[in-house]
């Protein structure tokens, strides 16, 4: 196949799928998760974030210096999107500690809400599983966003090197 062709598709697969990834996290976190709005926030600056630093460096293709930057930041923001959805999956299925009495409303804001997967009886637990897709499939489609991402930028790389 036309190299061209090949980074064109990993562009705007790299672009579309983070975009839509995000996209997908924020509408399910606040459906299904009922997730706080400071946290869909910084998932949306994140994943929308990395589609709009990839965009961007396609428009600098003159001043390479710019277009990796841009490309390397979009990347960066992925892998940071990717690694904000397992920390905060790993936080929702933590023990949760018992909360001070005192904390004020501004405080209970930020916190994240605790489900579990397996109930005492060792049976699943439909709000755990529903919050442990909601991750993973988010996961899933970000990495495979990342993953063209990573290729659009060795195939630029490769095309400035011929």
């Amino acid at each position: 196949m036309n190299r061209t062709l090949i980074k064109n598709i990993t562009f705007y697969i790299g672009v579309g799928v983070v975009f839509l990834a995000g996209l997908l996290y924020i509408l399910l976190a606040d459906i299904v998760i009922n997730t706080q709005s400071l946290w869909l926030m910084i998932a949306i600056l994140l994943s929308f974030g990395s589609a709009i630093c990839a965009m961007v460096a396609d428009n600098f293709k003159e001043k390479h210096k710019v277009m990796y930057t841009l490309k390397g930041v979009a990347i960066g923001l992925a892998v940071t999107f990717i690694v904000f959805l397992l920390t905060y999956m790993l936080i929702s299925f933590s023990p949760a500690k018992e909360m001070d009495g005192n904390a004020s409303s501004f405080v209970n804001s930020f916190a994240i809400k605790r489900v579990e997967l397996k109930s005492s009886s060792g049976k699943f637990v439909k709000e755990g599983v529903k919050t442990m897709m909601v991750y993973v499939v988010t996961m899933v489609i970000t990495a495979i966003g990342l993953a063209a991402q990573i290729c659009n930028l060795i195939l630029t790389v490769k095309a400035k090197d011929e």
